[in-house]
């Protein structure tokens, strides 16, 4: 079995809080650009070379974005098969960052739900999980 030291894990939970808000960061330029391009439209400025650009940057965040959340996953996958792997004999110790990362993936994870299949989401919600993550009809 492999031994991970103490600055290991710690530089792992860095790593992981670094991709968290690269993702995060995405999701805000996207969102940026999306209201800046609502504005274009309202003023009829569509063709513009601005408008296009808009256009272009919402596709390399929105590319970026779910390869950032991708990795995010895989990173606490592994997180958690560490955590709680039935073959070690000790549990490392839970520090608050991991805490932390434990609580954003398991929002992640029930936002990113798929809760069509139960309920009918109202578009704010549908519209929250395109900025967040994955659409329901995906």
């Amino acid at each position: 079995m492999i031994k991970i030291t103490t600055n290991q894990y710690d530089n792992y939970i860095y790593f992981t809080f670094l991709i968290k808000i690269l993702f995060v960061l995405c999701s805000m330029i996207k969102v940026y650009y999306k209201f800046e391009n609502r504005r274009l439209l309202k003023k009829g400025q569509k063709k513009t070379k601005k408008y296009k650009t808009n256009q272009k940057m919402i596709f390399y965040a929105e590319y970026a974005k779910q390869h950032f959340e991708f990795i995010f996953i895989i990173l606490m996958s592994f997180l958690i098969l560490y955590l709680f792997n039935p073959l070690k004999k000790t549990i490392p110790n839970i520090t608050y960052h991991t805490k932390v990362l434990l609580v954003v993936f398991a929002s992640i994870l029930i936002v990113n739900a798929n809760w069509y299949l139960f309920f009918k989401e109202p578009s704010y919600f549908v519209e929250f999980q395109e900025i967040v993550g994955k659409t329901p009809n995906q």
